[in-house]
């Protein structure tokens, strides 16, 4: 049976590598697929260029691009994403952690946040009560977070990582969510998939 998801991941330090995957075959709940983009050596100008690598190398259904540095804390996260996605043929993008409203100034997807979020030292998790006994619907946002991006890969029929706009690693999660929002999908927060992540990153 062909594996349902495509996890594509950015890496530049693979001592990371090992604890993550272990981490994604423990919790997801479904066949998976491994597609890294190796930026040790700079391969890659921009994140937007790995993403659009990463999504023309992907086989499955469905596509995840995932920072390295997370840990998923909800076991079946995978099944449960895919399960959003089929709800409605009208979803185009699944994030943890969005906003419902995004001004015209420049700002991040912390206008009005969705989810649980809380931060401890160098530690910001994405986690609330676990939901068993039912799924819970994911809710429309506008742009989500880019630590995890889910979407159909037929989406990448209408839309793609900009190139031209994303020069660096940051932005490319406002420029997607976007992308997706104004095609005509709808972009949206999961809020029964939980996880950690273990570097602050920068604001810009």
């Amino acid at each position: 049976m062909r594996p349902a998801i495509s996890i594509v991941v950015l890496n530049y330090k693979p001592e990371r590598l090992e604890a993550f995957w272990a981490n994604v075959a423990a919790t997801i709940g479904a066949d998976f697929e491994r597609v890294e983009l190796d930026n040790q050596h700079g391969r890659y100008a921009s994140i937007a260029t790995a993403y659009n690598d990463g999504a023309r190398r992907a086989n499955c259904d469905y596509v995840a691009f995932v920072h390295d540095d997370v840990a998923f804390r909800s076991q079946g996260w995978g099944a449960r994403a895919i399960e959003h996605m089929r709800s409605d043929p009208g979803f185009g993008l699944l994030g943890v952690i969005g906003t419902k409203f995004k001004s015209y100034q420049a700002t991040s997807h912390t206008n009005r946040i969705q989810g649980d979020r809380f931060r401890r030292g160098s530690l910001n998790a994405w986690r609330g009560k676990e939901h068993t006994a039912r799924p819970v619907p994911a809710e429309e946002v506008v742009c989500v977070d880019g630590l995890f991006l889910f979407m159909p890969r037929s989406v990448f029929k209408r839309v793609a990582f900009d190139e031209g706009i994303v020069k660096g690693f940051h932005g490319y999660d406002l420029d997607i969510s976007l992308q997706v929002h104004f095609s005509g999908l709808k972009v949206v927060v999961a809020p029964d998939i939980h996880m950690d992540h273990f570097l602050p990153g920068s604001t810009i």
